[in-house]
């Protein structure tokens, strides 16, 4: 995981969207500080697997094949998996 943090400047790393403020909102009311995670375009270990998102510190961390600008735009699948990982 260290090579990860020395190397985050090389990823996309965003806040959540508007919309997916939203979607976390109806599920946690306002028990989640939306403003606070972050989502990161790169695997945290380095056999993350595509389909396979992790949040071991409050941020989530995809493999960049499964990244998305607004997982509230995405199917109902991957709204579930964004909403697993804010939990």
């Amino acid at each position: 995981t260290l090579f990860i943090f020395r190397h985050l400047k090389n990823y996309p790393i965003r806040h959540l969207t508007a919309q997916e403020k939203i979607l976390a909102q109806m599920v946690f009311g306002d028990m989640l500080d939306c403003e606070r995670p972050k989502i990161i375009a790169t695997r945290y270990l380095p056999w993350q697997s595509c389909g396979i998102f992790m949040a071991p510190n409050g941020n989530i961390y995809v493999n960049p094949a499964d990244y998305s600008e607004n997982y509230a735009l995405e199917s109902k699948f991957m709204q579930s998996i964004f909403i697993h990982e804010l939990t």
